[in-house]
């Protein structure tokens, strides 16, 4: 049998926020099989409760998965006291709330998966084995003596930041190189620590893949919802 929360159930079904909620339940609107619960702990199975509001029977709406092409100069966050950029003002109002899976700096661009789905986010974010690619442009040539340091990485704040995959993509007219990083670490923070400690500062990042998702023909500010089989796929990658 599985369980959840009641005010989870509301929630991810898209009756209001947590504090409406939780209002909701306290009033006294809320019942489970016909019987008011107050409890803001209780707990339900959602496959077999029947869960009201206002008389009305609540049902939990499928789970939105989306790639969206995160643009340069814009926050992963929903409020910003300086009222700059932010992943939610290019983003549609979905039926349910869409979170992002891991973070990014303001600076940085490219893939960030968002879904309503918060068991994947939580599972996905305690691996340390997903794949993420990225293309970063580094202050200086990337010689071989670098890439040798990339791929056996160093220790930061606790963690050894490396890079599994390292590919030469091009050099620029003003001496600066363009690589294709694949890593394990979510932190993009310690990574750019990484070439900063190698002295080969990161001077652009843009990131292309994350597990099997790809950002494919996004453009800044875009997004597309991910297929059943991007789905199936990337739960099957998060269980092994």
């Amino acid at each position: 049998m599985s369980k959840e929360k009641l005010i989870t159930f509301l929630c991810d079904a898209g009756c209001g926020s947590r504090r409406e909620c939780e209002d909701y339940i306290k009033s006294g609107r809320v019942k489970v099989n016909g019987e008011v619960i107050k409890k803001l702990s209780y707990e339900i199975d959602p496959k077999k409760d029947i869960i009201t509001l206002d008389e009305e029977r609540v049902r939990k709406k499928e789970d939105i998965y989306i790639a969206f092409y995160k643009p340069k100069m814009c926050l992963v966050t929903s409020f910003d006291p300086l009222n700059r950029p932010k992943v939610y003002d290019f983003l549609p109002l979905f039926e349910k709330k869409v979170y992002p899976v891991g973070k990014m700096d303001y600076h940085s661009e490219g893939l960030l998966i968002l879904t309503s789905d918060r068991k994947l986010i939580k599972d996905i974010l305690s691996k340390d084995n997903i794949e993420k690619v990225y293309e970063v442009k580094i202050k200086g040539e990337a010689e071989e003596k670098l890439i040798r340091k990339l791929r056996k990485g160093i220790p930061i704040e606790k963690e050894k930041i490396k890079c599994d995959r390292v590919s030469f993509i091009r050099k620029t007219k003003k001496g600066n190189s363009w690589l294709e990083i694949s890593v394990a670490t979510w932190s993009i923070r310690k990574l750019k620590l990484l070439f900063l400690y190698l002295k080969h500062p990161v001077m652009k990042l843009k990131r292309v893949k994350i597990a099997n998702i790809e950002l494919l023909d996004l453009n800044p500010k875009e997004f597309r919802f991910l297929t059943k089989k991007e789905i199936k796929i990337l739960k099957n990658l998060i269980k092994s």
